[in-house]
């Protein structure tokens, strides 16, 4: 699962720099499972205490089913107040386009919430599949095509959506993060090395 956090956050980062140009943003506050960014970690696990899994850097996670698809939902913190938020969907697929369907489905319930993306694209590093739909989710798990969308909100938060692939595994996410404390976590950790 850290791997996925981790290939989610490079792609974001990857794309944020294209994300911050975008005029586009929702004039509703993005929050993450209902609550601010900058919550306490106290708040939150009052909350969840009974599912709850404490892992690594203090962050925590618990199992759970995001409109109706099986997910992992992880909280992460910064000097204990949340600064990001993210869904790791486990939902396993033998009809790999329907990972695709998921994708849509995910990101038409964020837009209902928070409008239209600020970005929404798909890209393709290898356009062997490009012509032929019905093996769009096998060109996702070869790695061959990436669907991404990104959502902001007037304060700079940002929600990013997005389904890849690798080694025909599919890795399909959600970030939710802040424009405060998740820089200076990430600030923090360039430190570190």
């Amino acid at each position: 699962m850290k791997y996925l956090v981790i290939l989610l956050l490079i792609i974001a980062l990857y794309h944020s720099i294209s994300f911050s140009q975008s005029k586009a943003e929702s004039t509703k506050t993005i929050t993450f499972q209902g609550f601010d960014f900058g919550t306490s970690k106290n708040l939150i696990l009052s909350k969840y205490k009974k599912q709850i899994k404490a892992g690594k850097d203090g962050d925590l996670s618990f199992s759970g089913n995001v409109i109706n698809l099986d997910c992992e939902i992880l909280f992460s913190f910064y000097q204990n107040k949340l600064c990001a938020g993210y869904y790791l969907f486990t939902v396993k697929h033998s009809n790999q386009n329907l990972y695709i369907n998921d994708y849509k489905k995910i990101a038409d319930a964020i837009t209902e919430k928070y409008g239209k993306p600020t970005r929404d694209d798909e890209d393709w590093s290898d356009e062997l599949y490009k012509d032929d739909p019905s093996h769009y989710g096998f060109a996702v798990s070869l790695g061959h095509l990436t669907y991404f969308s990104s959502w902001h909100d007037h304060k700079g938060n940002l929600i990013y959506l997005n389904l890849s692939g690798d080694n025909y595994t599919v890795n399909l996410g959600v970030i939710y993060r802040d424009n405060i404390y998740y820089p200076q976590q990430k600030a923090e950790e360039k430190n570190d090395f």
